[in-house]
């Protein structure tokens, strides 16, 4: 077959629209026709052959040879969790308790230990914030430590769970102001797409993926400098402790010269000092609420949890 008729046209789109690429196309022309064409001669064909093809089509009845059938590739229907809209509390707070919440790294969590944090919240009398102390959510679908197994939610499943979580506590807590302490492993996706995806950058954020904004949660990003005042008062929050060490309550309150709390390091902390100008500071690690017998846990080498 030196020219391209209606049949030859027709058997092109009957492979286009079974989902087959054009280099596929051309493999299969060639096994039905015996000639080779390149896949930019065979669109240009189309394109050219195509307004007389239409014409004759109600015309003609020919039988059509068909490529053969190709099962697509089927793609899960990830249907990602999308709370409702909450607004901020406007009233600024003086006086009341703060619900202070470590790590969670959802979907990875400890339950019972995080239902029994929320019923001894409850009984609490005049709650007025909530401060999520970071690692809320894990990311485990695109660590940076390698992937067990046995795990294999999407990062979709992943921030489902973390959104339905942090909308429970909204609706749980309604008049409570709503803090989101970025934690190391929300910081997981910044590093994702700094060396994998740059052109993403600025477009897709921890605030945007998990709503903080529609769930009305004030948010403090993950850096050395990172730092939020629980209730206006001189206590201060952050994700990780400034000193390190065996007992990083105790470096910490040396080096910050001020009252801190902290998470991150799954150990529960404190230590308390009265300085030479008689300032008196405490610094505590309030452990964690994460499933320590998780495999995704693994990479913690010797960390006493």
């Amino acid at each position: 077959m030196s020219k391209y008729d209606l049949r030859s046209i027709l058997f092109i789109q009957e492979c286009r629209a079974e989902g087959y690429s054009w280099n596929e196309v051309a493999d299969e022309y060639e096994k039905e026709f015996g000639e080779r064409r390149s896949h930019d001669t065979l669109r240009m064909a189309v394109i050219n052959y195509l307004p007389s093809a239409t014409v004759e089509v109600e015309e003609e009845e020919m039988e059509m040879p068909r490529a053969g059938k190709r099962e697509p590739n089927p793609l899960p229907a990830y249907l990602m969790y999308e709370p409702k809209t909450y607004p901020k509390p406007k009233k600024e707070i003086s006086k009341g308790t703060a619900l202070i919440i470590p790590d969670v790294h959802w979907p990875y969590a400890d339950q019972r230990a995080y239902n029994l944090m929320l019923k001894v919240a409850q009984d609490v009398p005049d709650l007025r914030e909530i401060v999520i102390l970071g690692d809320w959510a894990d990311f485990y679908a695109i660590n940076s430590h390698g992937k067990h197994p046995k795990y294999t939610q999407t990062l979709v499943e992943e921030i489902s769970v973390a959104r339905e979580k942090l909308e429970e506590l909204v609706i749980m807590f309604p008049k409570a102001k709503r803090v989101f302490i970025e934690g190391n492993h929300e910081h997981r996706l910044a590093r994702y797409i700094y060396n994998n995806a740059p052109d993403l950058f600025g477009i897709i954020d921890v605030p945007t993926i998990l709503s903080l904004n529609t769930l009305g949660f004030e948010f403090i990003k993950y850096g050395p400098n990172q730092k939020y005042k629980v209730m206006g008062s001189n206590l201060y929050a952050r994700h990780e402790p400034i000193g390190g060490g065996t007992h990083a309550a105790n470096s910490t309150v040396d080096k910050a010269g001020c009252s801190m709390i902290f998470g991150h390091i799954h150990r529960i902390q404190q230590y308390r000092k009265v300085f030479i100008d008689g300032n008196d500071h405490l610094a505590a690690s309030v452990g964690w609420l994460g499933d320590k017998n998780s495999e995704v846990m693994g990479y913690l080498k010797n960390h006493a949890q």
